[in-house]
């Protein structure tokens, strides 16, 4: 597979910390939301959302922000059922544990809250992917130092039901569907030396028909399977001190090899790719990272919208 990132541009900078992308097409325009706070970990934060008619020149759509003390993260836009959904997970300040909740649009500017029913108690929903007109999402839970996570479906994107829980220690999770039908999991692990978990799902209630390591370090995953196999894309680093923090593109083939692709203007923290098709041959993936910043820290991020061609 040839896979060239033609373009990269710096879509929203503000001087704070936004983060955690993901974009979607939505009645024809391009939606993107992220993380904007004063830190990685701040106790306080909102979702922005922007809107693009051609996945170049991108404007404010809308911020959704909840009572002071309230942490939105890791926000998931998708379009389904006619409807623009944003789930993110919610932690209040005080609190460890973390719920999902979710936002939905038919217009794309007016946004409504809802509440996700289904979930286990202090798990949230990270990715999410369509599979035969229903919802696939991966949701995680952190507990004394461990990572617990498990597979959900819904028919209608707020009405939950789990069908397999993951017996190895994963997070974050990235989830796509390849030609072949079968759902493919991308996961991330704390597990030294943080070598990520590749799961292939045919019956999902039967669990996996593979479970692949792969030797590679690969942190926020972006999976998107294409012709002959599957692009990855992740924070990466070779120091010990990971002090060459970036973000890379990685193919692995069906026959198994994996191979360097590119790496995305980046660094520092940086990650949570997304992808969204454009056209045949043609993609949009955002990202953030603090490379462009004055000083490379955890405290200020970029967004960044890159065009790939395949």
């Amino acid at each position: 597979m040839s896979i060239k990132v033609e373009s990269v541009e710096c879509v929203y900078s503000n001087g704070k910390h936004n983060a955690f992308t993901s974009i979607t097409k939505h009645q024809g325009m391009y939606y993107l939301a992220f993380r904007s706070s004063d830190s990685h970990l701040s106790a306080e934060a909102a979702i922005t959302i922007m809107v693009s008619e051609d996945g170049k020149a991108w404007t404010f759509q809308t911020r959704l922000a909840g009572a002071p003390g309230e942490d939105f993260r890791d926000p998931e836009i998708i379009s389904f059922n006619g409807k623009l959904i944003v789930y993110f997970a919610i932690c209040c300040q005080g609190r460890e544990d973390r719920d999902s909740l979710a936002y939905f649009s038919e217009d794309g500017k007016n946004f409504t809250a809802s509440t996700i029913n289904g979930l286990k108690y202090g798990y949230w929903l990270w990715g999410i992917v369509e599979r035969n007109g229903e919802l696939f999402g991966s949701a995680y839970l952190h507990c004394d130092g461990d990572d617990f996570m498990k597979l959900y479906r819904s028919s209608d994107g707020f009405i939950w039901e789990k069908v397999y829980d993951f017996p190895e220690k994963c997070n974050e999770t990235a989830l796509d569907v390849g030609d072949d039908g079968k759902l493919y999991a991308l996961a991330r692990t704390e597990i030294k030396p943080f070598k990520p978990y590749l799961f292939i799902f045919d019956d999902v209630e039967a669990g996996p028909i593979e479970t692949i390591t792969l030797d590679t370090v690969l942190q926020g995953p972006m999976l998107k399977c294409l012709k002959n196999g599957c692009l990855m894309i992740g924070r990466r680093w070779d120091k010990k001190d990971r002090s060459d923090t970036r973000v890379d593109l990685v193919w692995r083939g069906d026959d198994g090899n994996l191979d360097y692709v590119d790496t995305l203007p980046s660094g520092g923290d940086c990650s949570y790719a997304s992808w969204v098709d454009v056209g045949e041959g043609e993609a949009l993936v955002s990202y953030y990272s603090a490379h462009q910043r004055t000083v490379v820290d955890s405290s200020q991020c970029d967004i960044f919208v890159a065009h790939l061609r395949f």
